[in-house]
């Protein structure tokens, strides 16, 4: 069999681009891939083929043509499944797919006097181009990736149930030059914030795909809730799918992930990122992660208020994400503080667990050693902070005299 049969086995839907590979976890992370080898037989073979062509989804809509599929709401991610029961994942190819033009005339259809078009949220908020993403950001995904599976394979003796990174590849300027000019009229060039500008100067940079292994087809819990974004819910198949939504299992999957990445040195996100780990569209239903791109190295927070900051907000999100999809919108809110000291509990409880031998980081091992109102003054004003009411806390720490800013 061709490298090329490899790939184009039975699918109708796709086609095959050569790209240029800029990063390889054959020589990134060997260490990740031998285990990933051990655990998938074919993702050598696989990877071999991908490098004389890189299969492309020739639509950017839904669709299934085994052993491809596009679910509902991934805009730019389709998957192939190997004959292992493994699934790859290829992120940012659909600025090349046969529809896009079609794809962005749909999208910016959307707008509305209340809301922008997807188009600008992905540029203005998330900071990719609709459909596609750049070659920077499929670089970040992988590397960032990559250095926590190695991580969690040398403390846990096995991969990590969350995205394992294989390639990154470029798509040259001449090759995306159809998309930029098909998605240029319809972006917006306002002089207070021009969603055009943000296009130009991020495509400047080329445009990426990032190629990933996942052990099941990585669909969201957002997906069983209806919720998922460009998706209106999805029904799930347990012979097509291999499995059904347990949110009980799940659960414990991601506070168990939630854990152990405290415990190897990682927030799962903090207040500044484009999209995290643990929003429901991120959340995988068979208790892992997916876009490991917002995790944070807790060496590289060097403030104690910004290191506590972003572990809050992580349980924040774990804890609206949580309570959306036990009792929706309105239970999320009525019941946010009972959810988030549950889930803490159970997250101190695991960190405790997971990380004896380990030396944890400092301010880590504070807050998941203290009870009650100690660890309250750690998470909420550090270790000398007051614990009020937020504006009674900001009033109380700021320098006399000292206004806040205005426009």
């Amino acid at each position: 069999m061709s490298t090329a049969d490899v790939l184009l086995q039975r699918a109708n839907s796709i086609t095959l681009v050569p790209l240029p590979v800029s990063w390889d976890v054959r020589t990134a992370a060997p260490g990740v891939f031998r285990a990933l080898c051990d655990q998938d037989s074919k993702i050598s073979n696989l990877l071999t083929a991908i490098e004389c062509g890189s299969p492309v989804a020739r639509s950017s809509r839904p669709f299934t043509d085994d052993p491809y599929r596009r679910p509902i709401g991934h805009a730019r991610s389709f998957y192939l499944r190997t004959e292992d029961g493994g699934v790859l994942g290829f992120k940012g190819t659909e600025p090349l797919s046969d529809d896009r033009a079609s794809t962005l005339h749909a999208a910016w259809d959307l707008r509305t006097g209340f809301a922008h078009s997807p188009l600008e949220h992905f540029l203005l908020v998330e900071n990719e181009p609709y459909l596609g993403m750049t070659a920077p950001a499929a670089l970040y995904c992988a590397t960032i990736s990559a250095e926590w599976a190695s991580a969690y394979l040398e403390r846990f003796g096995e991969l990590p149930r969350t995205p394992i990174p294989l390639l990154t590849l470029r798509i040259p300027a001449g090759l995306a030059s159809s998309f930029v000019a098909a998605t240029r009229p319809l972006l917006t060039d306002r002089g207070q914030l021009s969603a055009l500008e943000r296009f130009d100067h991020l495509v400047a940079r080329d445009l990426g795909v990032y190629i990933y292994y996942y052990p099941t087809l990585p669909l969201r819990a957002a997906h069983a809730a209806g919720s998922f974004p460009g998706a209106s819910g999805i029904n799930f198949d347990p012979e097509r799918d291999g499995f059904t939504f347990d949110i009980d299992q799940a659960l414990e999957g991601w506070l168990e992930l939630f854990a152990e990445m405290l415990v190897l040195g990682y927030l799962p996100t903090t207040p500044v990122h484009t999209g995290n780990c643990v929003q429901t569209h991120n959340l995988v239903v068979d208790g892992g992660f997916c876009d490991l791109d917002s995790l944070q190295k807790m060496t590289d927070i060097a403030h104690e208020k910004d290191f506590f900051g972003a572990l809050v907000y992580s349980m924040n999100t774990l804890t609206s994400a949580v309570g959306f999809l036990l009792h929706g919108a309105a239970g999320e809110r009525a019941a946010q503080g009972l959810i988030y000291a549950g889930l803490w509990q159970e997250v101190r409880r695991r960190t405790l667990a997971v990380s004896k031998g380990t030396s944890l980081d400092p301010r880590l091992k504070a807050i998941v050693s203290a009870d009650g109102v100690a660890a309250l003054r750690m998470a909420f004003g550090g270790r000398s902070g007051l614990v009020g009411s937020p504006m009674a806390g900001a009033q109380a720490r700021r320098p006399a005299g000292a206004e806040l800013p205005c426009s």
